[in-house]
């Protein structure tokens, strides 16, 4: 999901230039994981189109997983 958002945005320099950070750094998100503040810091510039909880699902659930197990 990361990679599909960077590139949807225009790639790691024009993500970096949102999020003020490097080019790197977003690169190297691509072979680990996003750091949680940078991905509520995604979902907020990008007007919520993005979600913080596709991006990092280990820290944001979907709220309506545990309504739909029940």
């Amino acid at each position: 999901m990361l990679r599909e958002a960077i590139e949807q945005l225009g790639g790691p320099k024009r993500v970096s230039e949102l999020l003020d950070c490097s080019p790197q750094a977003v690169c190297k998100w691509m072979s680990t994981q996003i750091p949680a503040e940078r991905a509520i810091q995604l979902e907020n510039v990008t007007n919520g189109s993005i979600k913080c909880r596709d991006l990092r699902p280990d820290l944001y659930p979907n709220p309506t997983s545990e309504t739909q197990a029940a």
